[in-house]
């Protein structure tokens, strides 16, 4: 189910249920704290949001 962010009319989220779980495979890309610090940092800058 693909719909638009409830707080961010240009983006989109898609929602996966349990049936499709054998149709897919997880590739584990690593915390966005650890491994994708400046992402995150764009992320949050973004959407006015911080770490405490």
């Amino acid at each position: 189910m693909l719909y638009r962010l409830r707080h961010d009319d240009e983006r989109y989220c898609c929602g996966l249920f349990d049936r499709t779980a054998d149709a897919l495979r997880e590739n584990s890309l690593g915390s966005l704290p650890e491994k994708h610090a400046e992402l995150l940092g764009k992320i949050l800058e973004h959407y006015g949001f911080g770490l405490i």
